[in-house]
């Protein structure tokens, strides 16, 4: 009489030994004789991986299969740590926008304090972020003195990226607030553009490439959500004084509140003109603007020296046009939430 071990037992056996030589074991359940060999990841080193996975689910099954991450998570008395690993992931995973997102927790991470904006969360904000819709449905939008502080605007411009805040200029005769990022002159080097040839028969995409691709970003601080509001190349390029700069203009992004069945573009039509003047449509117009400075004359070498974002540019006379920054605001976090609750969700982090 032949006695046969159990199929059951003879995988636990099988699954004992591969773990004594270092090896971790899965199943597939299509095929149950097969097996599969996989080293077992040290924790250092599935910490290391965190770093350049490409979306938050990963990121999540990453994190809970490291001890190592859940147990810096799970104690309250050890959050610096926590905080500054994912501090390495987001510097790892967004090396362009990391530093102007980190800028917005640096008071509280100063002061030894778990920062509101923590990087975990911002991680998140930039891994699961939206195109926003330009088109949205009316609600009553809530507007308060702290709107602003409450949502976090990223200005990116070719390889370069920062934070942006809020100012006000004379602009076509007149005070009005704008959105602006100035880095330090050393900090954002275009390089040689020859801008000249723009003037001639060469477009200005087949000149300066992605180098003045402008994208602009903004964050629900208080829900962590994240949209691209545009992402576009300059439509032209003028060059001013002597000393030359270069002013680069873009066409104006339009985002539009209202019931209608057909959506509104960003051109001035006779219906917006009427859904603007009877209130039935609330609009939001930003045009992004470039200067650009010559490192030394005639060298055709530029550094980037400020990235406006003018707020209702073509001075259209109507009330429902958001200007003031409490009002845009408000505006854009209601952008953000529908953006949001239309599109498809990649998986929060929990």
């Amino acid at each position: 009489m032949t006695y046969c071990t159990p199929k059951a037992v003879q995988e636990q056996i099988l699954k004992r030994k591969l773990a004594a030589s270092g090896c971790a074991v899965s199943w597939n359940t299509d095929r149950p004789d097969a097996v599969t060999r996989r080293p077992a990841l040290p924790d250092d080193l599935q910490l290391h991986l965190l770093g350049y996975v490409r979306d938050a689910s990963s990121v999540l099954a990453l994190e809970i299969a490291s001890k190592a991450v859940l147990s810096l998570r799970r104690s309250p008395s050890r959050h610096k740590e926590h905080e500054q690993i994912w501090v390495g992931f987001l510097r790892a995973r967004f090396p362009r926008e990391a530093p102007a997102l980190l800028s917005l927790g640096d008071n509280e991470r100063r002061l030894g304090f778990p920062p509101r904006a923590n990087a975990r969360g911002l991680y998140e904000a930039f891994c699961t972020k939206e195109r926003a819709v330009t088109n949205i449905d009316t609600v009553d939008l809530e507007v308060d003195d702290d709107a602003s502080e409450e949502l976090a605007f990223i200005a990116r411009v070719g390889r370069f990226a920062g934070l942006v805040s809020w100012t006000e200029i004379e602009y076509h005769g007149r005070e009005r607030p704008l959105l602006r990022w100035q880095p330090k002159s050393s900090e954002a080097p275009i390089g040689v553009l020859e801008l000249d040839d723009v003037a001639e028969d060469a477009t200005i995409e087949e000149v300066t490439g992605d180098r003045l691709r402008q994208e602009l970003h903004v964050i629900d601080l208080r829900t962590m959500n994240c949209a691209t509001l545009f992402s576009r190349i300059p439509t032209s390029i003028g060059l001013l004084g002597t000393y030359r700069r270069a002013i680069c203009e873009t066409h104006a992004a339009g985002f539009f509140m209202h019931d209608e069945r057909v959506g509104f573009g960003q051109q001035l039509t006779t219906r917006l003109q009427h859904a603007l003047d009877d209130g039935t449509c609330v609009c939001c117009l930003i045009e992004p603007i470039l200067l650009l400075r010559e490192v030394m004359p005639d060298c055709s070498s530029y550094n980037l020296a400020l990235a406006d974002f003018i707020l209702n540019p073509f001075d259209w006379p109507v009330s429902t046009i958001v200007q003031s920054p409490e009002d845009v605001c408000g505006f854009m976090a209601e952008v953000i939430r529908q953006t949001h609750s239309l599109g498809v969700c990649v998986g929060k982090l929990l």
